[in-house]
């Protein structure tokens, strides 16, 4: 299991596809918790399309169970 401390909020979407892209293994699941609503749904269809694995747009107040 991996931790990351932070990344910038302000990252591009290829950004994000290129740094997915460099895991050694695909994570299973993926959440999406910051960004505006279409832009973070685009990422979601993006990420969902281009790597096997689940991705969830978060919503707030709402708990995820892990």
């Amino acid at each position: 299991m991996s931790h990351i401390g932070s990344l910038s909020a302000h990252a591009e979407q290829g950004d994000l596809l290129w740094w997915f892209g460099h895991f050694k293994e695909t994570p299973k699941q993926i959440f999406l918790i910051h960004g505006e609503k279409g832009a973070t749904e685009a990422l979601k269809k993006k990420v969902g399309d281009t790597y096997d694995c689940a991705v969830t747009a978060t919503e707030l107040d709402k708990v995820y169970k892990l």
